[in-house]
């Protein structure tokens, strides 16, 4: 599924793209910088509850790619 199919407000889709790239840039870094991605991982899980309130019916939940664990 595309961000263009979710019922979501254009800001909302934006912030997801833009940290989608932050995180992809801090995987190919691979994740050298640990405050830099725990600030990702705490970012991320902003923009879960973000995405969650605005599709209430869907199942949202935040996994953490660099620790390998669901944050």
């Amino acid at each position: 599924m595309s961000l263009d199919e979710l019922d979501i407000s254009p800001e909302l889709t934006h912030e997801i793209v833009s940290w989608v790239e932050a995180y992809a840039d801090a995987h190919r870094a691979l994740y050298a910088d640990r405050k830099g991605v725990e600030q990702l991982d705490r970012a991320g899980k902003e923009i879960s509850a973000k995405l969650q309130r605005a599709l209430p019916d869907a199942k949202i939940s935040y996994y953490s790619n660099a620790f390998l664990r669901r944050v």
